[in-house]
């Protein structure tokens, strides 16, 4: 969605950057870089900013978009490589990660808010090991790692981990790593309370409700860099765009483009 100087990109998360979709998605951006070339402006991006490197007015070919396309963080991270490269450094459209984590401790067990966390990670690391070959049980334990600070004091969150996979996902059989046949069910887990409002089981119950936190965040982020005085290319995820658009005031009046089928 287009307004004025701002754009709202709803992506369909994806590793390719041979489909049709993520050559349009970059084009928008080109677009929106060159019509916004002397204003301040800022770019957001979905989850953690990704780690790419590149320096303003280096030259991002294809083959270089294709490689960041297929790691873990797909269209996100070849939207933040073009806009390091065009002197931009994006900003994270989510809350901090350990106020958000521990507000959704207030209603729900330890190991089930860890779970979300972990789980939510899988399915685009599964799409990305079959093109970069990531280790998913060393990735699943770096994961683990990264959220266990903000598991209260005195709790092993490899642990809790271990044993809500146990007495949660049982029927998944579940080795300590995950494959690709385990990815319908991580997506009805992390993604299903999103698109259905589901929430038939501990897990589901944290998505549902850390999901409302993420839009409110983000719709009011972009509206503030817009109040600011930004530009803003604001990207987030597909399903959240029912929830986020409304509450933007800077894109009532804009436009709707389709770049994925």
């Amino acid at each position: 969605m287009t307004a004025g100087d701002n754009v709202f990109a709803a992506t369909v998360h994806n590793k390719n950057w041979d489909l049709d979709q993520s050559k349009k998605l970059i084009g928008c951006l080109d677009d929106w870089l060159a019509a916004t070339e002397g204003k301040r402006r800022i770019i957001i991006v979905e989850g953690r900013v990704p780690p790419v490197q590149a320096d303003a007015g280096m030259a991002i070919d294809h083959d270089l978009l294709r490689r960041t396309f297929a790691t873990d963080r797909g269209e996100c991270a070849a939207i933040a490589l073009k806009g390091k490269a065009a002197g931009i450094d994006p900003i994270s459209g989510e809350e901090n990660e350990a106020r958000q984590f521990a507000e959704l401790l207030r209603n729900n067990r330890p190991e089930h808010v860890l779970g979300y966390y972990v789980l939510r990670q899988m399915p685009q690391a599964l799409a990305a090991q079959e093109k970069s070959g990531i280790d998913m049980a060393a990735y699943l334990n770096e994961t683990i790692d990264r959220f266990a600070p903000h598991m209260p004091e005195g709790i092993d969150a490899r642990q809790a981990f271990t044993d809500l996979m146990v007495r949660e996902y049982g029927r998944t059989d579940f080795t300590g790593e995950f494959h690709k046949k385990d990815e319908r069910w991580l997506m009805q887990e992390t993604n299903d309370p999103v698109v259905l409002g589901a929430r038939d089981s501990p897990v589901q119950n944290v998505s549902f409700e850390c999901n409302q936190r993420r839009d409110t965040y983000y719709a009011e982020l972009f509206q503030q860099k817009v109040d600011e005085g930004y530009a803003v290319f604001g990207q987030f995820g597909e399903i959240h765009y029912p929830d986020v658009k409304p509450y933007i005031p800077a894109l009532e009046n804009g436009s709707v483009v389709q770049i994925h089928p």
